[in-house]
């Protein structure tokens, strides 16, 4: 979060940069995941919780590689309707 702890639960999703899916993952207590990738290439790492926007990486990757990437995710603004009422009499 943006004040640097770690957050388990957030849904992990790695692509190719074409948007073929690599497979999807939870974060851990340490706000950490892994997901093998079999090929060498360009992907695209998207996380996202709910109450958050959604932050996408991309990242070039070599089999056996371990990539450590920093995100910080901003809590999502909502949007509020106030309604008022008064008695009609």
């Amino acid at each position: 979060d943006k004040a640097g702890a770690p957050m388990p639960g957030v849904v992990a999703r790695v692509f190719t940069v074409e948007r073929v899916p690599v497979g999807e993952t939870f974060t851990d207590s340490e706000g950490a995941f892994r997901l093998p990738v079999r090929q060498p290439g360009r992907y695209a790492v998207e996380v996202a919780l709910e109450g958050f926007e959604p932050v996408t990486r991309t990242l070039g990757l070599n089999t056996g590689d371990v990539a450590t990437i920093d995100i910080t995710l901003e809590a999502r603004m909502s949007e509020m309707v106030v309604v008022s009422a008064r008695s009609m009499e």
